[in-house]
């Protein structure tokens, strides 16, 4: 038999015992409760509202999203002069100096294929390349390339490969802040400046040698590029005489808007005061939708529709905003739409390519349009 005061003792310990554990559950649900209601709350301010915070306030960041020059491939320590080793046949490598001799842009050159047959004894002498130039009326071709590594990425090189078979001279480079040009801090107006000392430079190395024209041929961010170089050469006197815009976009803002990385945020109120006005008000704008039409000379926009990078809805838009907006006067203007497996970079596999940009070529010299069609 138990006392009176055992059984009280055992209820107090009982009670107590309870009341405990009751206690520790409930901290525990109480915490699991804050973190459920808290860790979302923390999860939604760090996403929309620090990261955004930080790519308004932050020019190095702006710049990282926007170019990705940073991310390498080939690796950092790609020699750019072993042109061999990176498969390229009938090319060299070379710098043009700007700013006083202080900073410098990586280039190369690669010869038309028959000029690689015919000059193999030739082609590593110094003088032959500018001769080659000036001398061989074979057309030119200068490539802007797009944001991410270097001229010396694989569909890059692919496309070259398509440029020489079709006899054409190739002029590549690579923007300040790019690969082995200078580290300067990349933005619109360096970029433009970079494809207007290219394209000088070989106006002045071709002289006065009328047959040998220069085509300028811009790819995603570089369409936002040379297309901007072309208006800067109009105003000068001096464009080339044709315009090739690869996946193009009609601006910036549009283009951010519609980029993967984006998508969380192109929804936002917004959206335009935490990330375009930010890349206006630091020099980056590419407004192509503006500069189109105030380009004169004949522009072949090309877009695959299963680009996830810049969506085709882009390039229709622009090849529409331009063919309504450019003056009366100018040269035609043209979209071929390729069909889905070519996405955002692999538009030169197109078993159509070579036949449509030598007829292309060959309409814009004559300015005989009668042949020419996109269909």
């Amino acid at each position: 038999m138990h006392t009176i005061g055992q059984l009280l003792c055992f209820l107090l310990v009982f009670v107590i015992g309870v009341t405990g554990l009751t206690i520790f559950v409930l901290w525990i649900c109480t915490i699991s409760l804050v973190y459920a209601v808290a860790a979302p709350i923390a999860a939604f301010m760090i996403f929309y509202v620090t990261l955004p915070t930080l790519f308004m306030f932050s020019a190095n960041i702006q710049r990282h999203f926007v170019y990705l020059a940073s991310a390498r491939n080939p690796p950092a320590n790609f020699d750019y002069n072993d042109t061999e080793a990176a498969g390229l046949a009938g090319c060299r490598n070379f710098y043009l100096f700007l700013n006083e001799g202080t900073e410098h842009i990586g280039v190369w050159h690669l010869l038309p294929h028959t000029l690689i047959v015919e000059s193999s004894t030739e082609i590593r002498k110094d003088s032959f390349w500018k001769e080659s130039l000036k001398s061989s009326g074979k057309q030119v071709i200068i490539y802007f390339h797009g944001n991410t590594g270097t001229r010396a990425l694989d569909h890059r090189k692919e496309l070259y490969w398509l440029l020489q078979n079709l006899d054409c001279h190739i002029i590549a480079f690579d923007y300040r802040g790019f690969a082995d040009s200078s580290p300067t801090a990349t933005c619109e107006k360096t970029t433009v400046e970079d494809g207007i000392l290219v394209y000088n430079w070989v106006r002045e190395v071709i002289g006065e040698n009328l047959k040998t024209k220069i085509f300028i041929w811009g790819h995603s961010l570089g369409t936002g590029v040379s297309s901007h170089v072309v208006v800067k050469l109009q105003e000068q006197g001096d464009p080339p005489i044709g315009l090739i815009l690869e996946s193009p976009f009609t601006n910036i803002g549009e283009a951010l808007r519609h980029n993967k990385k984006a998508m969380f945020y192109k929804h936002l109120p917004k959206f335009r005061f935490f990330f375009v006005s930010p890349l206006h008000q630091n020099g980056i704008k590419y407004q192509t939708d503006s500069h189109i039409k105030k380009i004169l000379i004949p522009i072949l926009i090309l877009h695959a529709k299963d680009d996830e990078t810049v969506p085709f809805s882009l390039g229709e838009k622009l090849f529409n905003h331009g063919k309504a907006e450019r003056p009366g006067g100018a040269q035609p203007i043209h979209l071929k739409i390729f069909p889905k497996g070519h996405g955002h970079k692999l538009i030169h596999t197109a078993p159509e390519l070579p036949s449509l940009l030598n007829l292309f070529i060959k309409s814009v010299i004559s300015k005989n349009w009668i042949q020419f069609n996109c269909e």
